[in-house]
């Protein structure tokens, strides 16, 4: 599985088969790409290109069958988790010593249902990547005993991770979902038990460029993921990354796309060696930055424990429930709070409580006025206002409105605690 990166990684060429579209010829179009006329083409050429479109067409629609139903199932037994714990909350005759109980499982729901919208957007190049100087070592140690209390007991894991590993620049839940992926796969093939072995070691660009021709950087941290476990048939390899292929049987489909999603995302490299029956060992390969190559110490960030506050925080959220819940959460912890349902409401509040209003929490959709609207207008009235957005997705705009001088993002579905955090971060920031 080393002839080259196209032929190991081939999500790309599937995209582009599952997005093929057919276009009608026009005779006054014929510049581009040297066409010709309909009429001028044989008869049986014609026929023998409908029937490929159709072709095209039939897989792209069985494709998309695929992937809807095992999204289907897998949200319907997120969506059944959710309701059945909620009508319980409702029954007057369950006990104030389930709620705990009942809570976890509506919150490992909603966790379940935000992964699974986070593999997707990752697949479509929509998910937002937040990187931060990262210990690989550090990380793997702290991920390897949650992955052991996640596998059955019958697959050990084990961990060899060189000495001296410089720090990359990373998004640490995505990577960490990345290695959940492969190791779901492993425990996958390994039904009667085995080993997952986590390595991790320093390569330079010169070793991994006659397989990634692509890596430019000086030095890479790859991280292997090794199983026991039956193996993958080499038909079938250039089809693993595939969103819309399964061996399974059900399920999403969608674990080992995310995870060339999210590494490509990094803009590191993915390859695969495998055997049937002699198991199978996952690669990633991701950049060390200049910066960090000497860094080999773990980042740790200094989280206060004290998230409550007086100031005023303007929420804008057209959903309706979430700004309820969103207004308690900040009540709730002492602040003062304002709401607006739509941007030009919004934009008339902060006019009116310009001098109380401490913080701006609002969505990037909103009706009249969208958040980036509603964000150019109160710099209008206020150039130091302070903006944090929240959406579930950016697309595209992240990198212009910090520019333009928002604070922070957030993504939903969002907990408590991050989002506290991040209003009292961007509060307690003093001007220079």
């Amino acid at each position: 599985m080393k002839e080259n990166e196209e032929k190991k990684v081939t999500m790309n060429n599937t995209a582009e088969v599952m997005g093929n579209n057919v276009f009608p010829i026009n005779p006054d179009g014929m510049k581009l790409q040297n066409r010709r006329p309909a009429a001028e083409f044989p008869q049986d050429e014609i026929k023998q290109n409908r029937t490929q479109s159709q072709y095209f067409q039939t897989l792209k629609m069985q494709s998309l069958g695929v992937f809807a139903g095992t999204l289907a199932h897998d949200f319907n037994n997120i969506f059944g988790s959710i309701l059945v714990s909620s009508s319980l909350l409702e029954m007057s005759k369950v006990g104030t010593e389930k709620h705990t109980e009942i809570i976890k499982a509506i919150n490992n729901a909603v966790g379940r249902g935000a992964e699974l919208i986070g593999q997707i957007l990752t697949f479509t190049g929509r998910s937002d990547i937040a990187r931060k100087p990262l210990c690989v070592p550090g990380f793997i140690n702290d991920f390897v005993p949650m992955l052991k209390q996640s596998l059955p007991a019958n697959i050990k894991v084990q961990n060899a991770v060189e000495e001296k590993i410089p720090s990359i620049s990373a998004d640490a839940a995505k990577l960490q979902l990345a290695l959940l992926n492969i190791c779901n796969n492993a425990r996958d093939a390994m039904t009667e038990g085995g080993t997952i072995t986590i390595g991790v070691k320093s390569v330079e660009r010169k070793d991994i460029q006659l397989l990634f021709p692509a890596a430019r950087h000086d030095q890479y941290i790859c991280i292997s993921v090794s199983d026991t476990g039956t193996g993958i048939d080499e038909n079938i390899k250039d089809l693993i990354f595939d969103p819309f292929y399964s061996t399974k049987g059900k399920g999403k489909g969608l674990g080992l796309s995310a995870v060339y999603g999210i590494v490509k995302a990094h803009n590191g490299f993915v390859d695969l060696e495998s055997r049937p029956r002699y198991g199978s060992t996952f690669y990633i390969y991701l950049p060390v930055l200049a910066a960090c190559k000497n860094n080999y110490d773990s980042v740790k960030e200094e989280k206060s424990d004290d998230l409550s506050g007086t100031e005023t925080i303007l929420i804008i959220e057209d959903e309706k429930s979430l700004l309820d819940l969103a207004r308690i959460m900040f009540e709730l912890k002492g602040y003062k709070v304002i709401t607006a349902e739509d941007g030009a409401e919004a934009v008339e509040l902060y006019k009116q409580n310009r001098d109380k209003i401490s913080v701006v929490f609002t969505d990037i959709g909103l009706p009249t006025l969208n958040g980036r609207e509603v964000f150019e207008q109160l710099k209008q009235i206020d150039p130091d206002v302070k903006v944090i957005f929240t959406s579930g997705i950016f697309v595209d705009i992240k990198a212009e409105l910090l520019k333009n001088g928002a604070k922070d993002f957030i993504q939903k579905p969002y907990r408590q605690e991050d989002v506290l955090r991040k209003i009292r971060e961007v509060l307690d920031v003093k001007r220079e």
